[in-house]
């Protein structure tokens, strides 16, 4: 991916006092992917909360459980949102774009759940910058969360969640894979 090369692009990852206890994702596909996700948090919650998504996801907006909107900058993968109270443990991302990799558009769906289509907490690096074997970073949870996941598409979809409706998917898991 020529967005990584060339650049020192390395994120320490440390622990954060906080974790997502579960998301909510509402997908539409078309052009590209456009979503509305809720992640909602547990822990301590400091006045700068940090998230993680793909850079080819453009952020729209950044708001609290009750529409009021957050400042937030994104900068590559790398979201930061500033909560003034530490009182937000409910966060609505939403966005749009793509990814050249891993399609998400009217005539297919690759969105694997190591990939940061949806927003991740803390700041994670992506991407490999190996000269020998350049690639992505899988993004893998280390605990299984509750997800909720519905999808509009003209395609039919897949998940690696039971299909609770149409196009609606639910449960427990470390990622959530759509095909």
């Amino acid at each position: 991916n020529h967005y990584y090369q060339g650049q020192n692009y390395i994120t320490e990852e440390v622990s954060l006092p906080y974790q997502a206890l579960s998301y909510d994702l509402s997908l539409k596909v078309n052009l590209n992917l456009q979503a509305k996700v809720s992640v909602c948090l547990q822990g301590e919650l400091p006045p700068e909360l940090h998230f993680t998504l793909y850079h080819g996801y453009k952020l729209k907006s950044v708001t609290d459980a009750d529409g009021h909107a957050l400042d937030f900058r994104k900068v590559g993968d790398h979201i930061t949102v500033l909560s003034p109270d530490n009182k937000q443990d409910t966060l609505i991302f939403t966005y749009s774009g793509s990814s050249p990799r891993f399609l998400c558009n009217y005539q297919c769906i690759s969105l694997p759940g190591f990939f940061a289509y949806y927003p991740r907490v803390g700041f994670r690096n992506l991407y490999f910058n190996d000269i020998n074997f350049p690639s992505f970073a899988p993004q893998i949870e280390s605990e299984e969360m509750d997800f909720t996941v519905k999808v509009k598409s003209f395609l039919p979809v897949f998940c690696n969640l039971p299909e609770v409706a149409s196009g609606e998917f639910t449960g427990r898991a470390n990622g959530i894979s759509l095909v």
